[in-house]
């Protein structure tokens, strides 16, 4: 079994988060052969063998399921399909991505990491197909963690369905939860009472949402 450290600074996905993701696709009218992109995905090393838990929850039952897999990333790397710039003007990241769009999009702890969330959020859903679904998490009680900034933008789950349906209207709830952090591997020793008093650890802020 590999060795990972879940503390370090560069955290892409909680182990909780990923299997409630992992249930809510389960549920989603998605057909054999969906098209599925993963937005700010990193490397294959950290998917796989750094937190295997993303692979192993999410990406793995999608492709025993018969799905075509995507991964785009802002740095290029082994396992990254396209490398852009997810905040650039519109135009450009068409162009980059070259028209392509998605029946699943899945965006994970990216948000904070963002200067211009509205233009963001506008890109990724320039990916979707109509009827397509959007996967979107972002800390909702976390540390700072820079990658390379950290704005600390920290929604609850009705803040962040309100930022999304008034920013792209075409957009419509399916599902939103605040997800726990009740892995004990995320809370070093100065943070063990995180752990101990459940009221008080890590929240990840969830939501699945369609277009329309």
């Amino acid at each position: 079994m590999a060795i990972f450290h879940l503390t370090d600074e560069k955290l892409h996905m909680f182990t909780d988060e990923s299997a409630w993701i992992r249930d809510e696709i389960a549920k989603l009218a998605l057909p054999h052969g969906a098209d599925v992109i993963d937005i700010g995905s990193s490397t294959r090393q950290l998917r796989e063998v750094i937190q295997p838990h993303i692979h192993g929850n999410l990406f793995a039952p999608l492709l025993k399921r018969g799905m075509n897999i995507c991964y785009l990333d802002a740095k290029s790397g082994d396992g990254i399909d396209i490398c852009c710039d997810i905040t650039q003007p519109e135009t450009a990241f068409i162009q980059a991505c070259t028209g392509r769009t998605f029946d699943l999009a899945i965006c994970s702890s990216m948000l904070e990491h963002v200067r211009d969330i509205d233009r963001t959020l506008n890109n990724i859903s320039l990916l979707l197909k109509k009827g397509g679904y959007l996967v979107l998490t972002v800390p909702e009680r976390y540390r700072h963690h820079g990658d390379p900034i950290d704005t600390m933008y920290r929604p609850d789950p009705a803040t962040l369905v309100q930022r999304v349906t008034t920013t792209l209207p075409d957009l419509r709830l399916i599902t939103s939860a605040s997800v726990r952090v009740d892995d004990r591997r995320y809370y070093r020793r100065l943070r063990l009472l995180r752990f101990l008093i459940p009221s008080l650890r890590w929240r990840q802020c969830c939501a699945i949402f369609k277009k329309h």
